[in-house]
C-alpha cells in the first residue's frame, strides 16, 4: 500500500482502484485505547493500522451513522 507515496504506480483496474467497504467508529479512527476494531467487508475485523494503510492512497466517501 502507499505506492504513490514511494514512487510506485498503484494497481488499477480500467483506470479505477478497487473499492472497498470498511465501517469503523470515531475512537477506532483516533487509535483510541479499548476501541473496537474496523470491520472490512466480508472479512475479519482489522486494526486501526490496517485502516491507516488502506486509506493512504484511497479516495475516501464518509458515511455517518448514529450510534444505537
Amino acid at each position: 500500500m502507499c505506492g504513490a507515496r514511494h514512487g510506485r504506480a498503484l494497481p488499477r483496474r480500467n483506470g479505477v482502484r478497487p473499492h472497498l467497504t470498511l465501517t469503523t467508529t470515531l475512537e477506532g479512527l483516533k487509535n483510541e485505547l479499548g476501541a473496537p476494531a474496523a470491520d472490512l467487508e466480508l472479512s475479519l475485523p482489522i486494526s486501526t493500522r490496517t485502516v491507516e494503510r488502506l486509506a493512504c492512497d484511497a479516495a475516501i466517501s464518509r458515511v455517518l451513522l448514529a450510534g444505537s
